[in-house]
């Protein structure tokens, strides 16, 4: 009998033993993962691509690999090969079906690299995250998102050290008046069955525009909005929101209340900040920096350009200052300036320019040229071109039929 309850309290501090091995293990293993994320260094296999957060997730890159992606497919260049094409390994395949590895769905913003899978949020009866192996095979659905995308309008998504970040601007009526509110929510790709976090909501009388992005362990975001009733409401209010992604601390930093806040770019220890200006008979662009030491705006501004309006597009660049024409019917181009104003060359491609990126490689550029005849009438062609520092030669990536 002795000899039974021994074996019995044996076998229970074994199996005590055993749970608690299991749960020291997995705190260990969580606390290394928490302790890389907390690194400030920059970690290209976790971090978003600095570089490509101006294509809003049209084009992301896996060492010498580009992936473009449209609304419906993606395709892949090689810069070592030259080689591009569906990104699909299925033999024989004629890329003209959902059958086709390369077919994404509804994907109305594009594709994140990370950790090597490309990831995608596909709309079916609601958003959920999708992902693939660098090689176009695998599909699985990750995680499915709680999210009302009824209203929502300027949404986009990232993936940042494990978590998905998903932040739009929702719209809804009150007392007749549309109020709108930006948020930002999380999710852990570490469990499929976790719910959202929302790390960011608040309502604003009319959010007009905003723009996101990510260094390191924060999120950074500029938000444009007029207050709710007419006595709050001012020509530009720009707020711009820091967040800590580990604790979720909050920094706001006011911007201009008289210029058009339009796109960030953080570093370590600044915040550049490019806004639209406009004085009587004068139009132009400016960037001004905000020091994170001195939390203060420095005097005077980093670059400083009058330029038409006839360029609708614009884009802060590492280095650089890009205006490109979004606009149809009107005669597509682009100029590139340094910070010091010089003019570096002007460019007429052959369609309205969507985006402009830069990386060692060059500029990138995607080209949307309606085709009103012939067979693939009623169609959009969409161009990938990579366009060299000097814009004396460039480099067509892919060109797909949406």
């Amino acid at each position: 009998m002795r000899l039974r309850q021994n074996k019995t309290i044996s076998f229970a501090f074994a199996l005590i033993g055993i749970l608690l091995g299991l749960s020291f293990a997995g705190c260990t293993q969580q606390d290394s993962h928490n302790g890389q994320f907390l690194s400030k260094e920059y970690l290209p296999e976790y971090d978003m691509s600095p570089e490509y957060m101006s294509m809003c997730g049209r084009v992301d890159r896996a060492g010498q690999t580009y992936y473009l992606s449209t609304e419906h497919w993606i395709k892949f260049y090689e810069m070592d090969t030259h080689i591009s094409g569906f990104l699909c390994n299925k033999p024989e395949c004629t890329h003209d079906s959902d059958q086709c590895n390369a077919y994404l769905g509804f994907c109305l913003k594009g594709i994140h690299v990370y950790d090597g899978f490309i990831y995608w949020i596909k709309i079916d009866r609601g958003p959920s995250l999708w992902r693939m192996k660098l090689d176009g095979s695998e599909h699985e659905k990750v995680l499915s998102l709680d999210i009302d995308i009824s209203s929502i309008s300027n949404y986009s998504f990232g993936i940042h050290r494990g978590f998905l970040y998903y932040y739009a601007i929702k719209e809804q009526m009150q007392n007749g008046q549309i109020v709108s509110a930006f948020f930002m929510i999380r999710y852990s790709l570490d469990d499929a069955n976790n719910q959202g976090e929302v790390i960011y909501k608040e309502e604003y009388g009319h959010t007009s525009w905003s723009s996101v992005c990510f260094f390191r362990g924060k999120a950074y975001a500029l938000i444009q909005h007029q207050g709710i009733s007419s006595e709050e409401a001012t020509p530009f209010d720009n707020l711009i929101l820091i967040i800590n992604l580990q604790d979720l601390a909050m920094e706001v930093i006011q911007g201009s209340k008289t210029e058009q806040m339009i796109s960030i770019l953080a570093s370590d220890n600044e915040l550049l900040v490019s806004s639209l200006y406009s004085y009587y008979n004068s139009f132009g662009t400016r960037i001004n920096q905000y020091d994170f030491e001195k939390k203060e705006w420095l005097s005077g501004e980093l670059f400083y350009l009058e330029d038409p309006f006839v360029f609708s597009g614009r884009e802060l660049l590492k280095g650089y200052w890009a205006e490109f024409v979004a606009i149809p019917y009107l005669e597509p181009g682009m100029r590139v300036f340094d910070w010091d104003g010089n003019l570096l060359f002007q460019k007429v491609v052959r369609g309205p320019i969507q985006g402009i990126a830069l990386d060692e490689n060059g500029f990138l550029a995607i080209e949307n040229i309606f085709i009103d005849e012939g067979p693939n009438a009623g169609n959009d062609i969409i161009i990938f071109e990579l366009i060299s520092m000097d814009g004396e030669t460039s480099t067509v990536l892919a060109e797909m039929i949406e």
